[in-house]
């Protein structure tokens, strides 16, 4: 098993809740930090980066063919190969308005939907939904199929007795937990040895 040394951030101190997920994730490339060595886990993740870094970690291959799939994501934006990719893989559908928003942050209910169909989570439809994955988050709420899977397959752990808040921003912190626990990961992860 190939050895692998653990990453340590000065801004993730020994024992913050999402230590572990951050200093895995970034040793094996799949999340990334800065060039200062902090991680800055409380700093709301844009959309543009949600996608970047699922398109990234599962290798899709950058489109050969580039087209302006959302009005608002120009050829020359820097991550626009990266959500011409998660388009045509299926992570995003954009909003109905045909935009992407690329540098809003991303809410809860955006960052876990995409997460759950990077993971390939099998979603419920919402009238097949007959009790609510938590109580802030109405079975009418667009997210509802892809949070329930989220939360039936542990993603969502971190909110365990907690309100969802579909409208908070997504923490890079929020983002390295629950992508931690995807099938994905863990098939990653157990491919190396960790080491201080």
């Amino acid at each position: 098993m190939q050895k692998i040394a653990l990453q340590h951030f000065s801004d993730v101190p020994p024992g913050y809740w999402a230590e572990e997920p951050i200093e895995k994730l970034t040793a094996l490339g799949i999340m990334n930090y800065y060039p200062d060595g902090t991680f800055r886990p409380e700093r709301p993740v844009s959309r543009a980066e949600v996608v970047m870094l699922l398109v990234r970690a599962k290798n899709y291959p950058l489109p050969k063919t580039r087209i302006q799939v959302f009005s608002d994501v120009p050829l020359n934006f820097w991550a626009a190969d990266y959500i011409q990719a998660a388009y045509e893989n299926k992570l995003t559908l954009g909003y109905p308005d045909g935009t992407f928003k690329p540098r809003s942050a991303a809410d809860r209910a955006e960052g876990i939907t995409f997460l759950a169909r990077f993971d390939d989570l099998k979603l419920k439809e919402y009238w097949e939904i007959e009790q609510q994955p938590f109580p802030d988050l109405p079975l009418e709420h667009w997210s509802i199929g892809a949070v329930l899977a989220a939360k039936e397959d542990d993603l969502l752990n971190f909110l365990k007795n907690k309100p969802f808040l579909p409208a908070k921003n997504l923490t890079r912190a929020e983002l390295a937990e629950t992508l931690y626990r995807t099938k994905f990961s863990k098939e990653e992860l157990a491919k190396f040895e960790f080491t201080e």
